[in-house]
């Protein structure tokens, strides 16, 4: 038994692959542009979808704006996948306040710390 491809699909499958990777790229550049509009402008009640250090997840919840500074509270838990987010939301979250500024929350989300804002 002999398995053959047809050449039509040997010539399309790398515009097909080029044509997936264009279409990804377009939907994580818009959500990247759409993160980093919210964290320009935030909300209290914001909810950012933060990694740590130790390569675990949590949540930050935004209190309050003060001019440029943007205080919020993290959640008492974390969780050590990503899905496991939404579950947190239902976790409390610490009292005492942190202060970043806009442009820090920027950078956090270039860096990969910042992972997405919920409104």
């Amino acid at each position: 038994m002999s398995f053959r491809i047809d050449r039509k699909l040997w010539f399309l499958s790398p515009l097909l692959v080029a044509a997936s990777f264009l279409v990804w790229r377009k939907i994580v550049t818009n959500n990247d542009r759409r993160i980093a509009q919210l964290l320009l402008l935030p909300q209290p009640g914001d909810i950012y979808e933060m990694a740590t250090e130790n390569s675990q997840y949590t949540l930050l919840r935004v209190s309050r704006i003060q001019g440029d500074s943007v205080f919020v509270n993290i959640n008492e838990f974390e969780t050590d996948k990503k899905k496991g987010l939404s579950q947190l939301k239902e976790k409390p979250f610490a009292k005492e306040e942190i202060a970043f500024t806009r442009q820090t929350l920027r950078v956090m989300q270039k860096e990969g710390k910042i992972l997405d804002v919920e409104r």
